[in-house]
């Protein structure tokens, strides 16, 4: 695309601008071409889509050299180009310019005029499409949830999920969605509802370029300029729980019932913890979900319920002054072996059974020496235990 800024050096005139596009085929500008060539002109400045001047009545100075310096009349010249209103940028295509030079000529036809001077060419982005980008993070970060969200003014998905998941510090394709080559216009991303276990904590945009957003909620209100890029990052916070367990035992001795419990091994989620003075081991940092609390139990003790599951549902830590979580408890009953023994005391002399019910027996041997050991017998049998030993000379 060539612009032609035009100036016959008057101190009543001002600047004529027209376009042309490089074409290849059709009728070029100078007649004696042929394509590819330089298109027929459109005059900008007749339509209405630019306008220009020229300092013809006062100096001007020049900053942006490499040491100010002072133009004089009819040397500095500045122009505005509405390119949408010109049909360059068309509201169903995005178009983008990535390189830019300036020429001077002599005076004449532009078009067959001698070149004078040559700047250029320079990266120059010029663009009537912009980019939205979203992220997703979770605090603490890497989690693995998906996050869903709405968008509207047409973009394209309407609706699409991400996960953090894997990530610590940086970002992944996972947690980002990149909306490209986005025609200006005003559009929205709304977070769906928050998943279980996690709450919407903060969203935080930042523009460039002529794109401007606004936040309420969890709602992005963005508006998108040429060339602009929109960049907004969602934080959920997880609600992390805690489980505290508390073990207690039978103790006859202590006079006082069940005592609590030191030592005992548990483990949830892969971790494993020993009660402490108090019985007591707990966890936390435990995402909302159920878990099995198992319990080691230690030897001598009856095995009342070593898997126990439970549901975490609460936010909660074990270092809070006031405990919010999941509370269980666990009991063990100590076991005890009874041993019943017969001793003749003349080898041979005497034989003898033993019987203590339930297929538990036992018979002396030659010498009429014997024993029946039970192992691992609870308190509190309401039949007790009876043994009968039947003594036969």
């Amino acid at each position: 695309m060539l612009i032609v800024y035009d100036f016959e050096g008057s101190s009543t005139d001002n600047p004529t601008l027209t376009l042309r596009r490089w074409v290849t085929s059709g009728a070029c500008e100078i007649s004696s071409n042929s394509p590819p060539c330089w298109g027929t002109a459109t005059n900008l400045t007749a339509g209405g889509f630019a306008e220009g001047k020229v300092n013809t009545t006062a100096t001007a100075q020049d900053t942006v050299a490499p040491s100010t310096e002072t133009l004089g009349l009819n040397e500095f010249g500045e122009a505005g180009i509405d390119l949408s209103a010109a049909g360059v940028f068309s509201g169903s295509t995005c178009e983008s310019f990535g390189k830019a030079y300036a020429v001077s000529r002599s005076s004449g036809n532009s078009g067959t005029a001698q070149m004078k001077d040559l700047a250029g060419p320079t990266d120059f982005t010029l663009q009537n499409c912009g980019t939205i980008k979203i992220i997703k993070h979770t605090d603490p970060r890497g989690v693995n949830q998906a996050f869903g969200y709405t968008t509207t003014g047409g973009l394209s998905p309407s609706t699409f999920t991400l996960n953090d998941n894997g990530n610590t510090t940086g970002d992944s394709s996972g947690n980002t969605r990149t909306y490209s080559n986005v025609k200006a216009g005003s559009y929205s991303v709304t977070e769906d509802a928050d998943p279980t276990g996690f709450a919407f904590d903060s969203l935080s945009c930042t523009d460039s370029s002529g794109n401007s957003t606004t936040t309420s909620g969890r709602t992005a209100n963005i508006t998108v300029a040429g060339g602009g890029t929109t960049t907004c990052t969602y934080v959920n916070k997880q609600n992390l729980g805690a489980i505290k367990v508390t073990k207690t035992y039978k103790h006859a001795a202590s006079g006082s019932g069940d005592q609590p419990q030191s030592g005992v091994d548990f483990t949830v989620n892969g971790v494993t913890k020993a009660t402490n003075a108090s019985g007591e081991a707990c966890f936390d940092g435990l995402s909302q979900s159920s878990y099995t609390v198992h319990e080691t139990v230690p030897a001598g003790y009856h095995v009342d319920a070593n898997d126990k599951q439970v549901t975490v549902d609460n936010s909660a830590s074990c270092s809070a002054a006031t405990y919010a979580g999941e509370t269980v408890s666990f009991h063990n009953t100590p076991l005890t072996d009874v041993t019943v023994s017969v001793n003749s005391q003349v080898d041979g002399g005497t034989a003898s059974t033993i019987d203590c019910g339930g297929g538990d027996t036992a018979s002396t041997d030659a010498n009429g020496d014997g024993e029946l050991t039970l192992s691992d017998l609870e308190p509190n049998d309401p039949d007790g235990l009876t043994c009968t030993i039947v003594i036969d000379p």
